[in-house]
């Protein structure tokens, strides 16, 4: 992960960066978010979202 901010509040969990992935031979930046959850003592992955960032 290039760049990461973690942090959470009310039982639940965000972690959401930058990610540098290869695809088709290329180097590419992607946006990351990942949510997590507290529920009966474990965290669980709540949602998960990645997508190659907009060519400016």
């Amino acid at each position: 992960m290039e760049e990461s901010f973690k942090y959470s509040d009310c039982n639940l969990g965000y972690n959401v960066g930058r990610w540098v992935i290869n695809a088709n031979g290329q180097d590419v930046e992607a946006r990351v978010t990942w949510v997590y959850r507290y529920d009966d003592g474990n965290w669980l992955i709540a949602n998960h979202h990645s997508s190659v960032n907009p060519q400016g």
